[in-house]
């Protein structure tokens, strides 16, 4: 796995998010710390660049170690960025679950969105990050 890139709160040496890629074209989103919702959109931001230039088909956001508003980013997922990440090719996402109740509540939320449903993107939540991935790589074709 390779990391190829990371964000960072102004003035702040840990990065908030990393990205991950694996040789099986798998991105990670490893997320850290308390992120407010305007660096949630920029990360998922980088994100599409990232989803379009490595032909990433499966993501994975981890925010086991995160808390933060994502019930704040839920309507922009739904109806600006899960459009984009699906037309420059990302097909499925797994969530590897954080024990924080706002941000299990987030996430849910997004998960049971009638409107999220009807986007097609495949999208579960896990407990571990090897089940995460092979659900990812379900009938994928590794190049």
């Amino acid at each position: 796995m390779k990391e190829i890139g990371a964000l960072k709160k102004e003035g702040f040496d840990i990065p908030f998010v990393k990205f991950l890629l694996r040789k099986d074209n798998v991105l990670i989103m490893e997320w850290k710390g308390f992120v407010k919702a305007d660096l949630i959109k920029e990360a998922h931001e980088k994100a599409l660049t990232v989803i379009k230039d490595h032909n990433v088909t499966g993501l994975v956001e981890d925010v086991v170690n995160f808390t933060g508003p994502f019930t704040e980013v839920n309507q922009w997922f739904i109806s600006y960025w899960v459009p984009a990440a699906l037309k420059v090719g990302l097909k499925k996402a797994g969530v590897l679950m954080s024990g924080s109740y706002f941000t299990q509540l987030s996430v849910e939320q997004l998960k049971e969105n009638a409107d999220f449903k009807r986007l097609g993107l495949g999208y579960r939540i896990f407990g571990e990050m090897n089940k995460a991935t092979d659900w990812l790589l379900e009938g994928a074709t590794v190049k």
